[in-house]
């Protein structure tokens, strides 16, 4: 089978899915005050965390959900932020942005691996 069976499953569209909404609901309501930067910048890094997720998740052991998909998904969309952000200049936040991004990706992978031991028990009953 090629791709990673877990990449597809609802119990991780669905935690991918609120994690995106929520952090896009706080970061859209700080957009109203600071501007259509602001917005481009949620808009971008949410799709490059998709993007990156669904890339690199392919590529990792098809029956395991590995961790280094959702880092590597969060740096790139923490970094892409802040570049739009900093207007495409490397600034000392770069690093912190990615750093966070890193933190994201894996509150989301660790979520979704409690996520699924909790039903995986409840069905086993």
């Amino acid at each position: 089978m090629r791709g990673a069976v877990w990449l597809l499953r609802i119990a991780t569209l669905g935690p991918t899915l609120v994690v995106l909404l929520i952090g896009s609901m706080m970061l859209w309501s700080e957009a109203l005050v600071r501007g259509r930067l602001l917005t481009i910048t949620i808009a971008s890094a949410a799709l490059v965390y998709i993007v990156s997720l669904m890339m690199f998740g392919r590529r990792s052991d098809p029956h395991e959900i590995a961790w280094w998909p959702f880092v590597v998904a969060g740096f790139a969309a923490g970094a892409v932020g802040e570049l739009i952000n900093a207007q495409f200049l490397i600034t000392r936040e770069l690093l912190s942005a990615g750093l966070t991004g890193i933190a994201i990706g894996t509150a989301q992978w660790t979520a979704l691996r409690v996520w699924i031991r909790l039903t995986r028990g409840r069905a086993a009953q």
